[in-house]
């Protein structure tokens, strides 16, 4: 496992961490305030989304360095191309996931679209940033 993927498993592992700990922290919120299960379970799904898609992404990031260090003639172009229908795929999954939640389970759309903000402020918490990408890339190799 070359060090790029290490940083990027455990930089989707602690934002995972973090946006699970943010739906129940606005899970437990909307429940003192609205003191409605109905209520918690909307936020609660609209968190899960989050959670979801941010496990996806982590999915391809990790499929994406594997294939940028063991193919290098695989062309940047195919690459991006890669983490574009990964993006494309996230947002598919997430359009959905909304219009079953307010069209099939009938949640409240604004707890549910609040449970999904909430969770991608999980984000903030930990993303690598370049000095830890850059680490170890010139003992490798």
């Amino acid at each position: 496992m070359s060090h790029l993927t290490r940083v990027l498993n455990s930089g989707v592992r602690r934002i995972l961490i973090w946006q699970a700990l943010i739906v129940v922290v606005v899970a437990c919120a909307v429940y003192v305030v609205r003191g409605n299960v109905q209520d918690v379970l909307s936020a609660g799904y609209g968190g899960s989304l989050a959670v979801l898609v941010t496990f996806l992404l982590g999915l391809r990031l990790r499929k994406a360095a594997v294939m940028d260090t063991t193919q290098s003639s695989i062309g940047d172009a195919r690459l991006y191309l890669y983490l574009f229908v990964g993006a494309l795929e996230r947002f598919g999954l997430v359009a959905l996931g909304l219009g079953v939640g307010m069209g099939y389970y009938h949640f409240r759309p604004v707890l549910v679209i609040m449970g999904l903000a909430a969770a991608h402020m999980g984000y903030l918490f930990k993303l690598p940033d370049r000095r830890q990408l850059g680490k170890g890339s010139e003992t490798e190799g």
